[in-house]
């Protein structure tokens, strides 16, 4: 709970963000954030262009974000028809169904329950212990992603990550009801599943775990340009 205490505490000093302050037409607020943010003073050239680019989007999306309430604009993001490739709501269900799909991966079957996955393999000394290797492994395998988003799209390491993580996924639950079952007691054949796991989980780290959050940037309701990486 310590962690969570101080996250919690930590959100009393969050600052809003600029550009919810030009929506609000506080622009000196929104300045005094960005100074904050990028550590420039106040009447710098670098936080006047940022600020000019923020209020100019925003001018942007007040012209053509249907203006007749709160609610409006959110159904703005269902205008459209299906089968249009560059619709409002093409892209509304594109955005939520990767976030489904990226839980539909199965990587909170090892985060949530690996412990007591691992414990029921019935060879390993110290479940708990592991679960820390598969959770390293998932933070040092993130930076890699913000290499190859960029220099692959997100489209093409999305279906290179989901074919790799779905290979490792077979081969664990083929050895698992092989070689890996409890009464055998194969150290090798677990000590192999355990590998699987790690690869499995690099390939979600690089791509299926950051390479949908961005994409929501992108999705843009105000804007029939096609999406980045896409």
């Amino acid at each position: 709970m310590l962690w969570a205490i101080i996250l919690a505490t930590g959100l009393f000093f969050l600052p809003e963000s600029p550009r919810y302050y030009v929506k609000k037409n506080n622009l000196e607020a929104a300045t005094k954030v960005l100074t904050q943010l990028r550590g420039e003073p106040e009447g710098s050239e670098y936080i006047q262009q940022e600020l000019a680019e923020i209020v100019a989007n925003n001018e942007y999306e007040l012209s053509v974000i249907p203006t007749g309430g709160y609610f409006s604009s959110w159904l703005a993001c269902f205008s459209g028809s299906l089968f249009n490739a560059s619709s409002n709501v093409r892209r509304t269900i594109l955005g939520a169904s990767l976030q489904m799909m990226q839980q539909w991966t199965g990587i909170n079957f090892i985060f949530y329950f690996g412990t007591t996955f691992f414990k029921e393999l019935g060879t390993i000394s110290n479940p708990f212990l592991l679960s820390i290797i598969t959770t390293l492994v998932n933070v040092l395998s993130t930076p890699i992603s913000f290499y190859i988003i960029e220099r692959f799209g997100r489209r093409t390491i999305l279906i290179y990550g989901a074919l790799g993580m779905l290979v490792c996924e077979f081969l664990v639950g083929i050895i698992g009801v092989t070689a890996g079952r409890l009464e055998k007691h194969d150290n090798s054949a677990v000590s192999a599943q355990i590998a699987f796991i790690c690869i499995y989980i690099f390939f979600f780290a690089t791509t299926w775990g950051p390479g949908t959050f961005p994409l929501l940037g992108d999705i843009d309701c105000t804007n029939n340009s096609q999406l980045h990486g896409f």
